[in-house]
């Protein structure tokens, strides 16, 4: 980490504006012009299309990963600036103020990976793993979900055979973000089958270059293909890159899922305070229909009330892990996203049917890519059920009897 010398003075920064204004002089001076006007002028699509230029975001990333900004709340050891959570957060939203956070290529090294390499690994993975990341060298996705092993995570059959000092896995991966793009990848796979489903699963670091990986990408509804299944065939990964205990897995990949959703829930990069773009955006058109006006302040409201349970939220947790407490933020914020689509599309009247091809920052891309929120990073049925039993302390549903060995179990 080497903060540039208009920001010597954040670390020691006590209050909120102090630290906010650092962070924007910094970010106006050092954004290209015309993402700064993109912000200014209030306008989304150019902003979207300057993030989605894939050199021009990479290249700002190169920019901001060494300042320790978008991963302050690290040690500084690993390339954090070592704030508190609350202050870190108030950076997080500076920089999602600004469309100017990592891109959508980093989240899961940044959100998922890091986190639990710092919670869950050891120095070495540490050391190893955590500089190149937050600096933007290196791209990680997620190897979790499989097509018989989706909300009900713990059921993958992803096979982890020990071989000496290495592991052979074998099995199948689906719906993973960026893999065609990425370094390495989290893997659970299931290293004992006589245990019940929670247990005899094992957590690794897999190198995506390693013989057997094959990489398919999913045509979704946008068009895009920015999800994939994994192959995995006698993939030999050594012992070295596994997280966590033997058959101990659940416990990390659980602190991967809980920093998921808090990641999710909060205010991932460029869509943070997407309920206060769209009624700027309303209230700035003439011709809008007052009941249109009045729904986009309705949901603005919503997104005010959300930030301040979640500011909340990460105050109480500022000291350790997220909770399960995230799974509010993750609910409330996916629905949020698909409401604020379908009033966009609805604002634009015939015009938001006008979609380009490509053109990702449109009203009626944005309502088909936000169909996908309230699954990925864990279903919204699933995140009410975390909620229900963690947070409100509700009985847990019936279901198989958690003695059960993984493989007398019925799967799909």
């Amino acid at each position: 980490m080497s903060l540039p010398p208009a920001l010597s003075g954040l670390v020691d920064a006590r209050s909120e504006p102090g630290i906010i204004e650092m962070v924007e002089a910094w970010l106006r001076a050092e954004l290209p012009r015309e993402w700064v006007r993109a912000v200014d002028a209030s306008d989304p699509v150019a902003l979207f299309a300057l993030r989605e230029n894939d050199d021009l975001s990479t290249a700002w990333f190169r920019k901001l990963g060494p300042t320790g900004l978008s991963t302050a709340a690290w040690p500084v050891a690993y390339g954090g600036l070592g704030l508190p959570r609350a202050r870190a957060q108030v950076i997080g939203r500076t920089l999602a103020k600004y469309g100017a956070g990592p891109p959508l290529k980093y989240f899961t090294g940044l959100n998922h990976a890091g986190p639990t390499v710092l919670d869950c690994g050891n120095d070495e993975q540490r050391a190893r793993f955590l500089p190149p990341l937050a600096r933007g060298d290196e791209i990680w996705c997620q190897l979790f979900s499989e097509p018989g092993a989706g909300s009900d995570l713990a059921g993958v059959a992803t096979r982890a055979r020990r071989e000496g000092d290495d592991w052979i896995i074998t099995g199948q991966k689906v719906w993973t973000s960026y893999a065609r793009q990425s370094d390495f990848a989290i893997l659970l796979a299931r290293s004992d089958p006589a245990k019940p489903k929670h247990q005899g699963l094992t957590f690794f670091v897999l190198d995506m270059r390693r013989p057997g990986v094959e990489i398919q990408p999913i045509r979704q509804i946008t068009g895009m293909a920015e999800f994939n299944q994994v192959f995995l065939d006698e993939v030999v990964i050594p012992d070295a890159m596994r997280v966590g205990e033997i058959d101990n897995g659940w416990r990390v990949a659980t602190s991967t899922m809980l920093s998921e959703r808090s990641g999710l829930g909060n205010q991932p990069g460029e869509t943070a305070d997407v309920a206060a773009k769209l009624l700027a955006r309303i209230a700035a058109d003439p011709e809008a229909e007052p009941a249109v006006l009045d729904q986009a302040v309705t949901l603005r409201l919503r997104e005010i009330a959300l930030n301040l349970v979640m500011a909340r939220a990460a105050y109480d947790a500022r000291a350790g892990t997220p909770g399960p407490e995230g799974s509010i933020g993750k609910v409330c914020r996916s629905e949020l996203s698909q409401a604020v689509s379908e009033l966009g599309v609805a604002a634009a009247g015939v015009n938001g049917l006008d979609w380009k091809a490509r053109d990702m920052g449109s009203p009626p891309a944005a309502l088909l890519a936000t169909r996908a929120a309230t699954i990925a990073g864990g279903s919204s049925e699933m995140q009410r059920n975390i909620i229900g039993e963690r947070v409100l302390g509700l009985p847990k549903d019936p279901g198989v009897d958690p003695r059960t060995p993984w493989r007398d179990l019925r799967r799909s």
